[in-house]
């Protein structure tokens, strides 16, 4: 974003905006602010270190979006195929991980840093071989996949303009009707989560945006939530990990060897309380560890599970269902589309004026804190910020953080996804 001397935006310039963007705004105004507008270009700012959550979920969508691609040109996706999509996705993480390193709870020390990007690479893989399992039959079965990773905006006026990314669009193979399509990554699932996707608002952006690019009528959303689980912290280990059934298990030795199984409760109707547990003598393990894990490690311990090798009393549906969610299509009509589409232009022309017609960066009039969510659901990357704390052990931080965030080495200017930004 270029302005000129009195601090305005140039002429021919675009004010270019997310659904993201418009999120954060909401969460929070002064994070919008640090995250999107301050810096060298008016870009944001971001931790040099990479939110491990959001580089799982990335990798994940990396992976089955190269797998869509192959399905897109109605070829089957074989084992070789996947196998080397695999291989590229595992080898992006390492990278991008190694590069910059993670940040969050228990990713201070290089051990614990040597931990997290192995199990999280194992995580990755589980995850994209859980889709691939589940979700891709039920794809390619029902539904022509008309694009992938399709780039679009929505021009709101005044020289702004919504960018929107749809990670797929399919149409039905019987009553033609169009369906986006939104994969997720998230650490649990609830009911209070599955209503709030069935009101959230990157369906009806994503709905606008292919209705007036694409010149289609997106008949619903369809949704897949694949679920990572929850990283816990192992003091005995001094590591946090993610119990997640498809990289974890458990271990007993006896006189026919070794018996396996994925998951310590399991249903049992049998009981009062409908569950089982395992017995003594069942001990953790980690599935992909080359020294002593599975045999085969991710691949075969997930292509075990779905054979009935493993815990064959463990249904498998009921397994599943815990850990790839894919719920009823979501139909928004043309009024919620209409209406969200008003709001976030009001929004964002208010923000527009402020950072680029009155040339103001003012936090205080325009962006102040909402300080209820600096600490929940997480906390904030940008405490050292606006507080002067560290998020997670929220020690006194080092005040030239704050004074110069990108020369204390801590913060980076943010890159762009959406492609017209990055070309902008």
């Amino acid at each position: 974003m270029n302005l000129n001397s009195n601090g305005e935006m140039a002429s021919g310039e675009l004010f270019l905006t997310s659904r993201s963007a418009v999120e954060c705004y909401q969460h929070c105004h002064r994070k919008r602010l640090i995250n999107y507008h301050i810096g060298e270009g008016h870009l944001g700012i971001v931790p040099v270190r990479r939110n491990i959550n959001l580089l799982t979920g990335i990798a994940v969508h990396k992976g089955v979006e190269t797998l869509l691609q192959i399905a897109k040109n109605e070829k089957p996706v074989t084992s070789s195929i996947l196998e080397r999509a695999l291989e590229e996705v595992k080898q992006w993480y390492v990278v991008e991980a190694t590069t910059a390193f993670v940040g969050g709870p228990g990713t201070s020390t290089k051990e614990q840093q040597i931990w997290t990007i192995a199990e999280q690479r194992a995580l990755i893989e589980a995850l994209i071989r859980l889709w691939f399992e589940v979700e891709y039959p039920r794809i390619v079965n029902r539904f022509q996949i008309l694009h992938t990773e399709s780039e679009m905006t929505v021009d709101l006026g005044n020289k702004i303009l919504l960018c929107s990314r749809v990670d797929a669009i399919f149409k039905s193979k019987t009553s033609k009707e169009i369906y986006n399509y939104s994969l997720k990554t998230g650490k649990s699932w609830s009911d209070q989560l599955a209503q709030s996707f069935a009101v959230n608002l990157q369906t009806l952006t994503e709905i606008a945006a292919v209705n007036r690019n694409m010149q289609m009528h997106v008949t619903g959303t369809s949704f897949c939530h694949l679920i990572k689980g929850k990283r816990e912290e192992n003091k005995d280990r001094g590591v946090y990990m993610t119990k997640h059934p498809f990289i974890y298990g458990y271990r007993k030795g006896g006189l026919n060897g070794i018996s396996y199984a994925h998951s310590f409760w399991f249903p049992n109707p049998m009981n009062e309380s409908g569950k089982g547990r395992l017995g003594k003598g069942w001990e953790p393990f980690h599935v992909w560890s080359k020294k002593d894990g599975y045999e085969g490690g991710v691949k075969q311990w997930v292509s075990d599970i779905f054979s009935g090798k493993i815990q064959p009393e463990y249904p498998l549906p009921d397994l599943i269902k815990n850990w790839c969610i894919v719920p009823v299509e979501h139909f928004r009509d043309a009024n919620e589309v209409n209406s969200a589409i008003g709001e976030i232009e009001f929004q964002e022309r208010t923000i527009f004026h402020h950072l680029y017609k009155t040339g103001s960066l003012s936090r205080y009039e325009t962006f102040p804190m909402y300080r209820e969510g600096c600490y929940w659901p997480t906390p904030c990357e940008y405490l050292p910020l606006c507080h002067g704390v560290e998020p997670y052990s929220n020690e006194v931080s080092n005040p030239d953080i704050a004074a110069d965030p990108i020369g204390s080495g801590r913060y980076e200017i943010r890159v762009p996804h959406h492609e017209l930004i990055v070309e902008g």
